[in-house]
């Protein structure tokens, strides 16, 4: 909490080397040692150490078949929030979108079903991820199912900055699926709703998502796409809003729009 993140991961990783020593603390205290390894992965994840983060992601989810922590109520729910989500999040770092698309075919099928016993946060958050990495991996039509399901279940006043980000994605989907009579009305829309977040970089790219949709040719639809990519490097907004390029990788989907096929 004090922005310490080496000086955690050395205390955390004190503690677990404790409970390695004396196994004897595992059997006496597993909620304890619960918690020392999930701050551990959460300092990994935060220290970018992607290995040991994957490694303690598959210690984490051993724990449920281990005698000492069956006696711990709802932990196999707790490491399912906990392990997913982290998980995701770190593909999304990584900006390991095939993973994450892969991950998804696994994991979207179980929350449309509802088979998955997250919390409303974890699952809004998973497919928003989720939907980015099947965009950005080149398959839009799966993304708009899984960004359909964040919307469908999206509750007003809740995760307002996430649904932000969901609405832009929203455009970007159906822009991809060249669903270009759909498009004007969604960007009217997104701007009556006048949202605080992120004012600069959303700006810019309602600004240059409309003027694509007026694009003649595919000459005059690269030039606009060149230049809403200099826009977004020359303002230095990835430094004043970095936030919103963590969340939404627009670079790395201009890229793809840049040597893509023709509309």
């Amino acid at each position: 909490m004090n922005a310490e993140p080496d000086k955690a991961f050395r205390q955390n990783q004190a503690l677990l080397r404790l409970f390695q020593k004396a196994p004897f603390l595992v059997q006496r205290y597993p909620a304890r040692y619960l918690n020392a390894l999930q701050n551990l992965l959460i300092d990994h994840f935060q220290l970018h150490h992607w290995p040991e983060l994957e490694d303690g992601l598959t210690q984490l989810r051993q724990l449920p078949q281990k005698k000492a922590f069956k006696r711990l109520q709802g932990i196999e729910q707790r490491i399912l929030e906990r392990s997913t989500l982290l998980e995701a999040n770190m593909l999304l770092v990584q900006k390991a979108y095939h993973k994450g698309r892969l991950r998804a075919a696994q994991l979207v099928p179980e929350l449309q079903q509802k088979a998955l016993p997250l919390s409303y946060s974890n699952q809004q958050s998973l497919l928003y991820i989720f939907a980015l990495c099947q965009l950005l991996d080149g398959q839009a039509d799966d993304a708009q199912t899984t960004l359909n399901l964040f919307l469908d279940r999206y509750r007003k006043k809740t995760l307002e900055e996430l649904y932000h980000f969901g609405r832009l994605l929203q455009l970007l989907v159906h822009y991809n699926l060249k669903h270009f009579d759909l498009l004007p009305y969604l960007l009217q829309a997104f701007r009556r709703q006048q949202s605080p977040f992120y004012p600069e970089s959303t700006a810019l790219l309602l600004q240059y998502l409309q003027q694509l949709l007026g694009a003649e040719n595919r000459r005059a639809q690269q030039k606009i796409l060149t230049e809403w990519s200099d826009a977004i490097g020359g303002a230095q907004l990835t430094a004043t809003e970095s936030r919103f390029y963590e969340y939404l990788n627009l670079p790395h989907w201009l890229t793809g729009q840049l040597h893509g096929e023709e509309r």
